[in-house]
Protein backbone atom coordinates (compact mmCIF):
# COMPACT_ATOMS: atom_id res chain seq x y z
CA UNK A 1 0.00 0.00 0.00
CA UNK A 2 1.34 3.39 -1.00
CA UNK A 3 1.72 6.22 1.48
CA UNK A 4 1.76 9.97 0.96
CA UNK A 5 5.43 10.00 1.92
CA UNK A 6 6.39 7.22 -0.53
CA UNK A 7 4.54 8.89 -3.41
CA UNK A 8 6.13 12.29 -2.77
CA UNK A 9 9.57 10.72 -2.33
CA UNK A 10 9.24 8.96 -5.68
CA UNK A 11 7.96 12.13 -7.38
CA UNK A 12 10.90 14.10 -5.97
CA UNK A 13 13.33 11.41 -7.17
CA UNK A 14 11.78 11.46 -10.65
CA UNK A 15 12.14 15.23 -10.80
CA UNK A 16 15.77 15.04 -9.68
CA UNK A 17 16.54 12.34 -12.26
CA UNK A 18 14.95 14.25 -15.14
CA UNK A 19 16.90 17.37 -14.14
CA UNK A 20 20.10 15.31 -14.33
CA UNK A 21 19.16 14.12 -17.81
CA UNK A 22 18.45 17.69 -18.95
CA UNK A 23 21.80 18.80 -17.53
CA UNK A 24 23.55 16.00 -19.45
CA UNK A 25 21.87 17.14 -22.67
CA UNK A 26 22.90 20.73 -22.02
CA UNK A 27 26.54 19.68 -21.43
CA UNK A 28 26.48 17.93 -24.80
CA UNK A 29 25.04 21.14 -26.35
CA UNK A 30 21.88 19.34 -27.48
CA UNK A 31 19.65 21.82 -25.63
CA UNK A 32 20.25 25.45 -24.77
CA UNK A 33 18.78 25.56 -21.29
CA UNK A 34 17.57 23.25 -18.57
CA UNK A 35 13.92 23.61 -17.51
CA UNK A 36 13.40 25.08 -14.07
CA UNK A 37 13.57 22.43 -11.37
CA UNK A 38 10.35 21.69 -9.58
CA UNK A 39 10.41 22.43 -5.88
CA UNK A 40 10.49 19.38 -3.64
CA UNK A 41 7.19 18.19 -2.25
CA UNK A 42 7.00 18.01 1.52
CA UNK A 43 3.35 17.52 2.50
CA UNK A 44 2.76 17.24 6.21
CA UNK A 45 -0.91 16.33 6.19
CA UNK A 46 -3.58 14.73 4.06
CA UNK A 47 -5.57 17.65 2.66
CA UNK A 48 -6.74 19.11 -0.62
CA UNK A 49 -3.66 21.30 -0.98
CA UNK A 50 -1.31 18.33 -0.60
CA UNK A 51 -3.13 16.32 -3.26
CA UNK A 52 -3.36 19.33 -5.58
CA UNK A 53 0.40 19.84 -5.27
CA UNK A 54 0.97 16.15 -5.99
CA UNK A 55 -1.21 16.29 -9.11
CA UNK A 56 0.65 19.40 -10.30
CA UNK A 57 3.97 17.64 -9.72
CA UNK A 58 2.72 14.66 -11.76
CA UNK A 59 1.79 16.91 -14.68
CA UNK A 60 5.15 18.69 -14.58
CA UNK A 61 7.07 15.41 -14.37
CA UNK A 62 5.01 13.97 -17.24
CA UNK A 63 5.79 17.03 -19.37
CA UNK A 64 9.51 16.82 -18.56
CA UNK A 65 9.66 13.10 -19.36
CA UNK A 66 7.83 13.63 -22.65
CA UNK A 67 10.16 16.50 -23.55
CA UNK A 68 13.15 14.21 -22.95
CA UNK A 69 11.51 11.51 -25.09
CA UNK A 70 10.93 14.07 -27.85
CA UNK A 71 14.57 15.21 -27.70
CA UNK A 72 15.83 11.62 -27.82
CA UNK A 73 13.63 11.07 -30.88
CA UNK A 74 15.01 14.16 -32.61
CA UNK A 75 18.55 12.81 -32.22
CA UNK A 76 17.47 9.24 -33.03
CA UNK A 77 18.72 7.85 -29.73
CA UNK A 78 17.87 4.18 -29.10
CA UNK A 79 18.83 1.41 -26.68
CA UNK A 80 20.91 -1.66 -27.56
CA UNK A 81 17.87 -3.38 -29.06
CA UNK A 82 17.12 -0.37 -31.28
CA UNK A 83 14.02 0.56 -29.25
CA UNK A 84 13.02 4.18 -28.73
CA UNK A 85 11.66 5.43 -25.42
CA UNK A 86 7.93 6.12 -25.38
CA UNK A 87 6.13 9.00 -23.74
CA UNK A 88 3.95 8.81 -20.65
CA UNK A 89 0.48 10.07 -19.87
CA UNK A 90 -1.25 11.35 -16.77
CA UNK A 91 -4.87 12.40 -16.52
CA UNK A 92 -5.33 12.52 -12.77
CA UNK A 93 -7.30 9.85 -10.98
CA UNK A 94 -10.95 8.99 -10.63
CA UNK A 95 -10.39 6.94 -7.50
CA UNK A 96 -12.12 7.80 -4.26
CA UNK A 97 -10.53 7.39 -0.87
CA UNK A 98 -7.01 8.29 0.12
CA UNK A 99 -5.68 4.74 -0.11
CA UNK A 100 -7.06 4.14 -3.62
CA UNK A 101 -5.74 7.49 -4.86
CA UNK A 102 -2.27 6.84 -3.47
CA UNK A 103 -2.22 3.34 -4.99
CA UNK A 104 -3.22 4.85 -8.36
CA UNK A 105 -0.40 7.38 -8.09
CA UNK A 106 2.03 4.63 -7.13
CA UNK A 107 1.12 2.59 -10.23
CA UNK A 108 1.56 5.64 -12.47
CA UNK A 109 4.96 6.31 -10.90
CA UNK A 110 6.04 2.79 -11.92
CA UNK A 111 5.41 3.77 -15.56
CA UNK A 112 7.23 7.10 -15.13
CA UNK A 113 10.25 5.42 -13.49
CA UNK A 114 10.46 2.81 -16.26
CA UNK A 115 10.64 5.56 -18.89
CA UNK A 116 13.19 7.59 -16.88
CA UNK A 117 15.34 4.47 -16.47
CA UNK A 118 15.14 3.75 -20.21
CA UNK A 119 16.15 7.33 -21.01
CA UNK A 120 19.04 7.09 -18.53
CA UNK A 121 20.19 3.85 -20.17
CA UNK A 122 20.04 5.43 -23.62
CA UNK A 123 21.93 8.51 -22.47
CA UNK A 124 24.64 6.31 -20.94
CA UNK A 125 24.93 4.25 -24.14
CA UNK A 126 25.41 7.44 -26.13
CA UNK A 127 28.03 8.85 -23.76
CA UNK A 128 25.89 11.67 -22.35
CA UNK A 129 26.14 10.30 -18.79
CA UNK A 130 29.04 8.49 -17.18
CA UNK A 131 28.45 5.32 -15.17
Amino acid sequence: MATLNSVTTRLNAGSTNTQALFTALQKMALIDSVPTAQSLLTPTEYNDVAFLNIENAFYLLKNNINYLVRISGQYKLVDLMGDKPTGVSFYGTNESGVSAVLDSYDAKLDEFETTINKLTEIFKLNGFIKE
